[in-house]
């Protein structure tokens, strides 16, 4: 058997989603839908199969790195696209959620309680996440500091600013801290960079020309995508949502049958036709187009609707971040690494075991860390002065002396 087959793949996914078909993972289903407009429920399944392909990719990723010490590039399209494709997704998603926002809101999005409300999101989990990081690191450079103090706090304050100051950065003199967490910290840089540019797009975010914008955005960026990590294809990623967003706004409903094999058929075009997504307009195209149909509504025969994908969506964020820990600590350990290494057919029910693990692992912190934080910063958010009630209020001041004036 071939570590780079595909079919364990599937049936990794299949097992993942039998587990959390139980009653028992009830606990992290929402007691409430969210009823924001912008909330479509295929979404939330995508989300949780494509953090649990990300998942698998790392640990198929993992393998030839205790091979040959390579961490990266793999010699199968299919394994490279299952974490580049998911993670594109993943940033249309973003696109697609807050230009959702922009444009329904027409003027009147909140960015104080916004910012607070990612703040709370993202932060939580992340935190926890890189303490747990400098633990590990900690441990395997016995507990020794082996660079200037200095330089060691330096380090710690750029992991703890939340992806802005990026991932592959050193600790201790370990140079390959970012591996702990199997280096998915990278991609929340790129969200913090489309946050904040949400206040200029939020000036054309208007519902006359938000879809013409969108679209000579998409245009213009797969235009100037290079492959390779370039800006360019990134911004096209959520150009790319966005797109779709302004698409269902303006009455997109791709839910038939068809809709749903030619959605498959665009995915599986961009997978196939390419190793590689980053920067390459043809799989950012293929990508765009899968991505439109399901935000549109479309739930693939049921995948994306069903319990057990809205379950893995609910704790995608804290499958993403814990990932790399779980592979860290499951084949740090000899005796694990030892058996699963016998054979590819071994590693892969090892990876089944990881996913499984890490899944389960994820549904308390969900519950112990994200849902509560998301919470209070709900709370704090709607607690907290805001610039649109201070606007609101200045032109009702404005227009009392001139309709004084007109009586």
């Amino acid at each position: 058997m071939n570590i780079y087959a595909i079919w364990p793949y599937f049936g990794v996914v299949a097992a993942v989603l039998v587990l959390f078909s139980l009653p028992l993972w009830s606990f992290v289903d929402e007691k409430e839908k969210p009823d924001a407009p912008h909330r479509v429920a295929s979404i939330g399944g995508l989300r949780g199969i494509l953090t649990l392909s990300v998942a698998v990719h790392h640990v198929v990723t993992s393998y030839k790195y205790h091979l040959d010490g390579v961490w990266g590039w793999l010699p199968s399209g299919f394994y490279n696209q299952l974490g580049e494709a998911s993670v594109s997704l993943f940033f249309m998603v973003t696109g697609y959620l807050f230009w959702h926002r922009l444009v329904t809101e027409d003027g009147r999005t909140d960015f104080v309680r916004l910012y607070i409300g990612r703040l709370f999101r993202i932060a939580p989990m992340y935190i926890v996440v890189v303490c747990l990081m400098f633990a590990v690191v900690a441990h395997r450079t016995h507990w020794e500091l082996r660079v200037p103090f200095g330089q060691l706090v330096r380090n710690v304050a750029q992991w703890l600013s939340l992806g802005i100051a990026g991932s592959r950065i050193p600790l201790n003199g370990d140079e390959h801290a970012t591996l702990v967490l199997a280096g998915v910290t990278w991609t929340i840089g790129y969200e913090w960079a489309f946050y904040a540019a949400l206040p200029m797009l939020f000036v054309v975010a208007r519902r006359s020309i938000h879809l013409p914008f969108a679209l000579l955005s998409f245009y213009a960026m797969l235009c100037i995508s290079r492959p390779g990590l370039g800006i360019p294809g990134f911004a096209a990623l959520f150009c790319g949502g966005m797109l779709s967003a302004s698409l269902v706004i303006r009455g997109l409903r791709a839910t038939s049958r068809t809709a749903s094999l030619i959605a498959i058929a665009a995915l599986t075009l961009s997978i196939a036709s390419s190793p590689s997504t980053y920067g390459h307009s043809f799989q950012i195209f293929g990508l765009a187009v899968f991505f439109a149909i399901v935000s549109s509504g479309n739930t693939l025969f049921g995948l994306l609707s069903s319990r057990p994908a809205e379950r893995l969506g609910n704790i995608s964020y804290s499958v993403y971040l814990l990932q790399g820990l779980a592979i860290t600590a499951m084949y740090g350990l000899p005796i694990v690494r030892g058996w699963a290494f016998m054979s590819p057919a071994v590693y892969w029910v090892s990876a089944a075991l990881c996913c499984a693990l890490l899944t389960i692992g994820s549904t308390f912190t969900y519950v112990i860390i994200e849902r509560p934080f998301m919470s209070f910063g709900k709370r704090l958010a709607k607690g907290a002065p805001s610039f649109l009630v201070r606007r609101r209020r200045s032109e009702e001041l404005r227009r009392k002396p001139a309709a004084a004036s007109r009586r």
